[in-house]
């Protein structure tokens, strides 16, 4: 721990420190401080963009049901299907979703997770580490 003037804002214990404060911290706390800080300011833009977190993960729900309902089907159809042209039929549930997604990024659509520079590695990471926090909350409850 030592004595810092803050050259920046920085976020700790849910409280906002503005440039200028002196704080008696260490380095790594600084650190995460400055961290939060500026996750918090990416967050308020998020929301101010594009809703509130229950907007945005009901859009989410909405997107994961109507993948899961046309997952489904697909499924359903490979499964019986006997000859390639029944094969093509199968993809047909999921072809206009499909298509609205290759409109919409030759449009210019860019996904959170592009706009991040996240590979799918990350992506499965950040899933794992969410996933596990859930499961834990579930087993304490």
């Amino acid at each position: 721990m030592n004595e810092t003037k803050l050259r920046r804002p920085i976020l700790l214990d849910g409280r906002i420190f503005q440039a200028g404060s002196v704080l008696d911290v260490s380095d790594e706390a600084l650190a995460q401080g400055e961290k939060n800080y500026e996750r918090a300011i990416v967050r308020r833009a998020i929301e101010r963009a594009a809703g509130d977190a229950g907007t945005r993960e009901g859009v989410m729900s909405d997107v994961l049901a109507m993948l899961l309902v046309g997952l489904a089907e697909v499924i359903e159809k490979l499964a019986g299907a006997k000859t390639v042209e029944q094969v093509r039929e199968a993809a047909v549930p999921l072809e206009p979703f499909a298509k609205a997604v290759r409109e919409a990024r030759a449009s210019g659509l860019v996904f959170p997770f592009e706009a991040k520079g996240l590979s799918v590695a990350d992506v499965v990471k950040d899933l794992k580490a969410v996933s596990a926090g859930v499961t834990s909350g579930i087993k304490r409850g």
